[in-house]
C-alpha cells in the first residue's frame, strides 16, 4: 500500500531551507510551484485561477487551491505576503484572469544565498 506513496510521481516538491526566505513551509511549498509554473511558461508572466470557478479559460484542477490543496485563505494570504516580500506582482485584465509575475532576480539572489552558505 505505501508504494502508492512512494512511487507517486505527482509529489510536489518540498525544501525545508526555503523556509529561510520564505518564513514557512506553505509559503515554500507554493514558492516551488511557483517557480515550475513560471518554467513552464518560459519565464513570462502566466495565469492561474485562485480557487475553481466558471470562467471560460478555467479547466478542472487549473487552480491553486486545487493544485496545493490549500484553502483559498491561505492562498490568498501566502499571495499577499510575496507581492510584500516583492517575490511577485499580479495583474488582472477586464476579463478577470490573474497573471503572476514572478521577481526572478530576487528570488534568484536570494535563493543564491541560502544554496552558497552552510544552512544546508
Amino acid at each position: 500500500m505505501f508504494k502508492i506513496i512512494a512511487n507517486d510521481r505527482n509529489i510536489i516538491p518540498y525544501r525545508k531551507e526555503l523556509n529561510l526566505i520564505t518564513g514557512g513551509a506553505l509559503e515554500s511549498i507554493f514558492l516551488a510551484q511557483l517557480l515550475y509554473w513560471y518554467e513552464v511558461n518560459d519565464c513570462n508572466e502566466f495565469y492561474k485561477f485562485r480557487e475553481p470557478c466558471e470562467h471560460e479559460l478555467y479547466k478542472e484542477g487549473d487552480s491553486w487551491v486545487e493544485e496545493l490543496g490549500f484553502s483559498i485563505k491561505i492562498i490568498d494570504r501566502i499571495i499577499k505576503v510575496f507581492k510584500d516580500k516583492g517575490f511577485l506582482s499580479t495583474r488582472t485584465t477586464l476579463n478577470r484572469t490573474t497573471y503572476y509575475k514572478v521577481n526572478i532576480e530576487l528570488i534568484n539572489e536570494l535563493l543564491s544565498e541560502i544554496y552558497e552558505t552552510e544552512h544546508l
